[in-house]
């Protein structure tokens, strides 16, 4: 993410959460970021901060750090109180109840006021996770451009199949391809009653 961008994100929540007026160090600006992740992600976030930082010297970041198994709680918790941090980490499995019950503020008007914004810089369908018409119990995804945007990717997961050939070979099974769907998986073989099993 590029710092003015993370900036933009950081502003908004920050102003929708009416934490934006905290000074800091030398009358500095306070922006507080919460996420959950391993030592390794962690010292990225740290490492990012930290240049974000040196380009923007009247801001300053604090992070807190909050393992997976209680971070949804402590949000829930947070959004409730209104004591949540200014920017957060988010997985689209929960957006869209937050964005429904008004947690989270539309950037979709600073994206497109900001002159140096370019879809292109982005990965293919970054923004599509994030991206929702309507409002309240009426909100359903959109693609990028046509709603709100609630949220920038910060990266992806990627999922990978595995399998032995050696036992498709046996049962005369053709290998996986891209037309396999899920269902395709649990069909029994016909010519043996072994099973299959695929991880993912």
């Amino acid at each position: 993410m590029r710092p003015k961008t993370l900036l933009l994100a950081a502003v908004v929540l920050a102003s929708l959460l009416g934490c934006s007026a905290r000074s800091g160090d030398k009358g500095k600006v306070i922006l507080t970021y919460t996420r959950w992740g391993d030592p390794a992600e962690v010292e990225s976030t740290r490492e990012l901060i930290a240049q974000f930082e040196r380009e923007n010297p009247d801001i300053q970041v604090r992070v807190d750090i909050v393992g997976w198994g209680q971070y949804w709680q402590k949000m829930k918790t947070a959004t409730v109180t209104n004591t949540a941090q200014d920017v957060w980490l988010m997985s689209p499995a929960y957006l869209e109840q937050y964005a429904s019950a008004g947690h989270l503020m539309d950037l979709m008007p600073f994206v497109k006021a900001d002159p140096t914004f370019k879809e292109d810089d982005y990965f293919p369908h970054a923004f599509d996770a994030y991206s929702y018409a309507g409002q309240g119990e009426d909100l359903r995804p959109v693609k990028f451009g046509q709603g709100k945007l609630f949220g920038f990717t910060r990266d992806y997961n990627g999922s990978i199949l595995y399998y032995n050939r050696d036992h498709f070979d046996a049962l005369g099974l053709a290998y996986p391809d891209e037309t396999w769907t899920w269902d395709a998986w649990y069909r029994p073989p016909r010519s043996s009653p072994s099973t299959l099993t695929a991880t993912a």
